[in-house]
């Protein structure tokens, strides 16, 4: 028989991501801050999801602004609006008229506004037309590259159990 103290530190976290249910990812967060000092204010910025990779959009921080205000943001995939809860980004041109969302004073930091966003090019923009006439809007860009399935961490844990303890019988 063998002990979890003498399986490897990888084997350990592979076994350990199979019992729990989650897969372990590597990740990488990105932030994207828009300030603005006068109004009108629009501004975006382009970005890419590869194709290995899932992602996420959340709210970091909205400051510098009254207790009631709101500032709209638009997000595409591709020329694909993602943000249609409002027209209040029609007074906006370019890529900014249509439909957008609108993030509220009230809104907590860390509130996701997107999941599961897979392979493409993306933009992401803030427009304000009068108030707040100064602030910052930050979001948080979240990617993950899942690792294999967790039926083939199990499997991989297994192996290397298998292997370790052939090899101490060995000895």
């Amino acid at each position: 028989m063998f002990s979890i103290k003498k399986i490897p530190a990888i084997l350990t976290v592979f076994i350990m991501s199979v019992i729990s249910g989650q897969a372990v990812q590597a990740a990488t967060t990105t932030p994207f801050i828009f300030t603005w000092s006068s109004v009108p204010y629009s501004h975006s910025e382009v970005f890419t999801i590869g194709a290995n990779e899932v992602g996420s959009l959340s709210l970091l921080s909205y400051s510098g602004v009254g207790p009631t205000e709101a500032s709209g943001f638009i997000f595409l995939n591709g020329s694909t609006r993602l943000t249609t809860d409002t027209t209040a980004c029609n007074g906006a041109g370019g890529v900014f008229f249509g439909g957008c969302n609108i993030i509220q004073s009230t809104t907590p930091d860390g509130t996701i506004l997107f999941s599961g966003l897979g392979a493409g090019t993306y933009t992401l923009g803030v427009y304000e037309r009068r108030i707040p006439s100064s602030g910052t809007l930050a979001f948080n860009l979240d990617a993950t590259v899942p690792l294999p399935a967790a039926g083939l961490l199990l499997l991989g844990a297994i192996g290397g159990a298998a292997a370790l303890r052939k090899r101490r019988k060995a000895a």
